[in-house]
């Protein structure tokens, strides 16, 4: 009798951690894309890639992007762009410390939980993962205009220019897409 009550616990225990932590193990499906004639990689087989007018808006700087995704809800983007900041292949750690400066100078808060060189296919990238807020205007009583996203960013120097790789999304669908863009960003090839 003891027994088969402890083996009803047992058997229950793991039904329920089945049950309970499906969603965790469940992944979102990957298509390889050529990007460009140098880099390809995975991404989600949702994402849509944004058009011409799109990217011009959504571009920080005054170049386009080589190319830029988005969920259908447009929360998540994944963004592939060419620096021409002239870098000698072995100046990954000096382009990490800059970078990491510059990241930490364009919002108002920065919480870093990655920071680091990683090889990936052969090749060294500057990764930083980050949540990241930019306040909102102050005066407004009893409202946050907060924005605060998750990022995760990868440098890497091809033929003395660099190529930037940037996973965004909204903070409050984090858990649902960070470990989505570490197995993305470590697909990434480049010729």
């Amino acid at each position: 009798m003891i027994r088969r009550i402890i083996f009803n616990k047992i058997g229950l225990f793991f039904l329920t951690l089945t049950f309970t932590s499906a969603p965790l193990f469940a992944q979102v499906k990957l298509k390889n894309v050529k990007i460009s004639n140098k880099i390809s990689m995975k991404i989600p087989s949702k994402f849509i890639e944004m058009g011409e007018e799109d990217m011009w808006q959504r571009s920080s700087s005054y170049r386009k992007a080589i190319a830029l995704y988005s969920d259908e809800d447009r929360v998540v983007e994944l963004g592939i762009n060419h620096a021409f900041t002239r870098w000698e292949e072995g100046d990954i750690l000096l382009l990490q410390n800059m970078y990491m400066a510059s990241i930490q100078e364009i919002f108002d808060e920065v919480k870093f939980s990655k920071e680091e060189i990683t090889n990936i296919n052969g090749r060294d990238f500057a990764v930083f993962e980050f949540v990241s807020k930019i306040k909102g205007i102050s005066g407004s009583i009893g409202k946050n205009n907060s924005v605060v996203k998750y990022y995760y960013i990868q440098y890497t120097i091809v033929d003395g220019g660099t190529f930037v790789f940037n996973f965004s999304c909204q903070n409050y669908v984090k858990e649902d897409w960070q470990e989505t863009a570490k197995i993305i960003m470590g697909t990434i090839k480049i010729k």
